[in-house]
């Protein structure tokens, strides 16, 4: 329904003028007719047995904030009887009948009831089915092995919203039926519950991988719509380990967490360089936890989670606290990998970054220094990373007033970038500009 007609019939059947606010009702009911009767309906009634009192849409919302849409739509099927169901329970009967005789819908309602109400990539979605299904004891015959006919099989459904953007296609749903399926979810026993976690945490991990390998940047579309989803799925997490005790949690034979603490520090730093702070404090926390469980060898994460925090501090300006964390990665990280290796060249980047800002150039420009040779070792003298290092080495060499210096390492970042990334390339630009 349009907006201007979903907030006109609920100005009709209420009786209450207020644009404002019916707006923002229609908005959170998808603008569903049946939905927006059964709310005008409802607040009429409530109105006319309470004339005194000054009720609006306010307090509609805010018992939708508190799940009672389900309690407010019965009015319209006892004032009218060309409705003997609401909304709500028509979809749940909907709901129940796709779960139980389609598996594709089934697994689809579990993973976006995991994830926020955004639009989630339809690569999301289909890893999980595929996920799903590995572990499934059913026999479908190759059922699952085909993305694009899992694709058509989530269009066809009238309980999901499809859209594209970009060359990309999102799926979402409607409010009511999102209300609908998180209720039903709820009745799962502990071991679905987990299933669905764990098949959750692999598809989201499997979008990120295949992504990384296209754009290899964190900060790209595909992940900064990404992260409402991993902020509601650190919630859940989180959840779930604070019902049940870590250690049940870490030794259940389907929740097989031997790997989460690689793919929670890998969530961690999309929020983190998305600017999602308080999901990445909850990943770095996840995986600090699975680490001091002994899930793993403890060196093997905690250089990453050391870097990780670090990165987090230092973006929320605690830079001494941020410091110390990437100070104790590179400790690591030598023991690790020895004195040559690119990640450790990453870590004296970062060192040197806030060093710089803490305003000991000295230092910073030996940290910088140490990386450029590094990555000159390993990567090449036209790698796009040494041409990164070359701006880095500008900055500082530029603030400590060596203009000379500081012009040569920027024509040699630039030469660089021509090179390999060609002239239209942002990068590109961000040479030119310095």
């Amino acid at each position: 329904m349009a907006p201007s007609d979903a907030t006109s019939l609920l100005a009709a059947i209420s009786g209450i003028a207020d644009d404002d606010s019916a707006k923002k009702v229609a908005y959170a009911l998808d603008y569903q007719p049946l939905a927006l009767a059964s709310a005008a309906t409802f607040v009429k009634q409530l109105c006319d047995s309470k004339p005194s009192t000054n009720l609006a849409w306010t307090d509609f919302l805010e018992k939708l904030d508190e799940g009672q849409l389900k309690n407010t739509e019965t009015f319209l099927s006892n004032t009218n009887a060309s409705y003997p169901y609401s909304m709500t329970a028509a979809i749940e009967l909907a709901v129940e009948k796709s779960m139980s005789s389609d598996r594709v819908l089934k697994h689809a309602f579990n993973i976006i009831s995991l994830c926020a109400p955004q639009p989630l990539n339809l690569d999301v979605v289909t890893n999980f089915i595929q996920k799903a299904e590995e572990n499934s004891d059913v026999n479908t015959g190759g059922e699952f092995k085909n993305k694009d006919v899992l694709g058509l099989k989530i269009r066809g459904s009238s309980l999901l919203l499809v859209e594209e953007d970009n060359g990309e296609v999102y799926v979402r749903i409607h409010q009511v039926v999102r209300d609908v399926i998180q209720r039903l979810i709820k009745q799962h026993s502990e071991t679905e519950r987990f299933e669905v976690l764990h098949a959750s945490i692999l598809s989201l991990n499997q979008f990120t991988i295949d992504r990384a390998t296209v754009s290899n940047d964190f900060m790209a579309n595909d992940f900064r719509l990404l992260v409402p989803h991993l902020r509601f799925l650190s919630v859940q997490i989180e959840a779930i380990f604070r019902e049940n005790d870590l250690s049940e949690a870490i030794n259940n034979s389907i929740f097989n967490v031997k790997d989460n603490p690689g793919y929670f520090s890998c969530f961690g730093e999309i929020c983190c360089v998305q600017f999602d702070f308080k999901a990445a404090e909850r990943f770095v926390s996840l995986t600090t936890k699975l680490i001091s469980h002994g899930v793993i060898l403890y060196d093997e994460y905690a250089a990453r989670v050391y870097a990780l925090t670090g990165n987090l501090l230092f973006m929320m300006g605690k830079l001494q606290e941020g410091k110390r964390h990437f100070e104790g990665a590179l400790a690591i990280k030598l023991k690790l990998l020895g004195s040559e290796h690119p990640s450790v060249a990453a870590t004296y980047n970062k060192l040197a970054i806030l060093l710089g800002d803490q305003g000991d150039l000295k230092q910073a420009k030996e940290y910088h220094k140490l990386a450029l040779d590094i990555m000159l070792q390993t990567l090449g003298p036209q790698h796009p990373h040494v041409a990164t290092s070359y701006n880095n080495l500008a900055a500082v060499v530029l603030d400590q007033g060596d203009l000379k210096q500081g012009k040569e390492y920027l024509k040699r970042a630039l030469d660089i970038r021509l090179q390999k990334l060609g002239p239209q390339h942002p990068h590109v630009a961000t040479s030119y500009h310095n």
